[in-house]
């Protein structure tokens, strides 16, 4: 795989950003240093530099678009690999949430509105948006964040035309999303939805919809 790599970077004329990589004659493959197999799966799993500007050339709402806002108020510190709103805290300001937040934390404003997240069944030339779900988001007085659940949203069919351009947008800025897919969001009442993570992977609204929808997602999941 990497021996190909190389390859396509010469013939795009980029440098790969390894200081280790190096022809071994005796092996006839490319050398290469250790990988940083944690910020591999963070970067799969949503997170990285890269994900937020693909989501913003596509026009598509994030925290980031908040973050000069004048009516940003409160800002959130949470893992960059977690997940389920653990070690997640709610800060009265930019400056409160610097001094808390650890070495990885990722710090951006707090979108206020409801919590919901899209349910997508992506195969390679298209998608499916199978549901979109409300979230059930707790904030306690300390601005501890926790997730107590999620369930199918029936009322949500009055937005179902920006649900779908979000979900489309989100495809087409991150491609090769294959299988079930989850994309975190708020409902922002003046700028409508804007997502919060995007998750490729089986999340907590998966389960039972299989049964919800009266479809075996687990097959088609196995042979999309």
């Amino acid at each position: 795989f990497v021996d190909a790599c190389v390859d396509q970077a010469k013939v795009l004329g980029v440098t790969l950003p390894d200081p280790e990589l190096k022809w071994n004659e005796a092996r006839g493959h490319w050398d290469f240093g250790p990988i940083d197999w944690d910020e591999f799966w963070r970067v799969v799993g949503g997170d990285g530099p890269c994900n937020r500007e693909r989501l913003a050339a596509r026009g598509v709402l994030t925290p980031v678009a908040f973050a000069g806002d004048a009516s940003t108020r409160r800002w959130v510190t949470k893992p960059d690999d977690g997940a389920g709103a653990v070690d997640t805290q709610i800060h009265a300001d930019l400056s409160a949430a610097r001094d808390l937040a650890g070495p990885t934390a990722v710090i951006e404003p707090w979108v206020e509105g409801a919590a919901m997240s899209l349910s997508l069944l992506c195969r390679l030339a298209h998608f499916e948006l199978l549901c979109v779900n409300r979230q059930q988001i707790a904030v306690d007085g300390q601005g501890r964040v926790s997730f107590e659940g999620v369930a199918i949203d029936r009322e949500a069919s009055l937005h179902s035309d920006a649900f779908e351009r979000v979900a489309r947008e989100v495809v087409r800025a991150i491609p090769g999303l294959r299988g079930f897919v989850g994309i975190d969001l708020v409902w922002h009442e003046g700028r409508g939805p804007v997502v919060i993570e995007v998750n490729p992977r089986l999340t907590c609204a998966y389960l039972g919809l299989s049964a919800a929808l009266g479809r075996n997602l687990a097959a088609e999941l196995l042979h999309g």
